[in-house]
């Protein structure tokens, strides 16, 4: 995984994670339903499904 310094941070040690996946077609058209429902762009949606999907995962 690569790191970028999210420059709009001011010097704090948050970091954004910059991911190439490839996923299902299942979750791809659940991530245009998601931008269709909520009115938002896709890169918002898609860290919305990815932070689901990771909070399941965490849990187990």
């Amino acid at each position: 995984m690569k790191y970028r310094k999210n420059r709009y941070d001011e010097g704090e040690t948050c970091r954004s994670t910059i991911l190439t996946v490839s996923l299902p077609k299942e979750m791809l058209a659940t991530i245009d339903e998601a931008v269709r429902v909520l009115k938002t762009d896709r890169s918002k949606a898609v860290r919305y499904a990815i932070e689901q999907v990771y909070g399941l995962m965490k849990k187990e």
